[in-house]
């Protein structure tokens, strides 16, 4: 519910699998919440810095400043590819 709340093309249909498992309103209501204003925050923040700068450039950036940030978002990407995997 939350993840499909970042997608774009999932964004207003994650509706319907929610109200058929008859998902808890309250429940729904905070990942409908959370996942919009984050959907949100993220989309300002690549517009903002994308203004300033292109996204690679920032991305590089960042990249060779933290690399602390760089490895635990590596981390974070390839665990959740293992973990989705795992599941199928």
């Amino acid at each position: 519910m939350l993840w499909g709340r970042f997608l774009p093309a999932f964004r207003s249909v994650v509706s319907i699998p929610a109200g058929l498992a008859k998902m808890n309103p309250r429940r729904f209501g905070t990942f409908t919440a959370v996942g919009t204003v984050g959907f949100y925050a993220a989309t300002g923040g690549l517009v903002y810095y994308g203004r300033q700068r292109s996204l690679f450039e920032s991305a590089v950036a960042v990249a060779a400043g933290s690399p602390g940030i760089t490895a635990v978002a590596v981390l974070v990407l390839v665990g959740g590819a293992v973990l989705v995997r795992s599941r199928n």
